[in-house]
């Protein structure tokens, strides 16, 4: 992964400006931006977006961890969102399958559009952008008090132990709404558009 500001500004301008399909390119911001998984952001549908709560619900089943991961959107993604409702909204999948009706975009899409943008397997992959976000925050954590526990639980990664998580129902929406605002107002102040 990508994790100074340099190299991280030449991926988020490569990904604004990519050219080898539209879809793709929403793909790719939505990975950078979200810092989820390929599997979550593949298999999202429109019907787990909320637009008015700004908020995406990514069910069980496209989890790693098997919970519902409930993800506040920045306004960025939002606009982001709204624009590629206007290309795929009358699909069921954000991402739709560009060969096979009724399924979501291959897995493979986002790293193959990475190469393309002409950054390696060993500079960057689509997973590598979680470590991205991560260590981005961990560097700024101090001087824009963001709070480690609330960036994993961005990454739906479990943050206590076995038997407090079995214990813990609190989703801490606005907690995260904080750190992926944050996040996203960093990425644009990167844009050389």
């Amino acid at each position: 992964a990508l994790t100074n500001e340099e190299d991280i500004k030449k991926l988020y301008n490569s990904i604004l400006t990519y050219k080898h399909g539209i879809i793709t390119k929403y793909a790719l911001l939505l990975t950078l931006h979200t810092a989820q998984r390929q599997g979550s952001i593949i298999t999202a549908k429109w019907s787990d977006i909320d637009f008015n709560t700004k908020l995406w619900i990514i069910p069980e089943e496209n989890m790693k961890g098997k919970e519902t991961h409930y993800l506040p959107l920045s306004n960025d993604i939002i606009n982001y969102l709204k624009e590629l409702y206007l290309i795929t909204g009358t699909n069921e999948y954000l991402f739709p399958n560009q060969q096979y009706k009724n399924k979501c975009m291959s897995e493979n899409t986002v790293n193959n559009a990475i190469r393309k943008m002409g950054f390696t397997n060993e500079q960057q992959t689509a997973h590598g952008m979680r470590a991205i976000f991560k260590t981005v925050c961990k560097e700024n954590q101090e001087k824009y008090n963001l709070n480690n526990e609330f960036v994993e639980m961005v990454l739906a990664h479990k943050t206590a132990g076995k038997v407090e998580n079995a214990y813990i129902r609190a989703k801490n929406i606005e907690d995260k709404r904080k750190i992926v605002n944050w996040w996203s107002e960093y990425l644009e102040n990167l844009k050389e558009l």
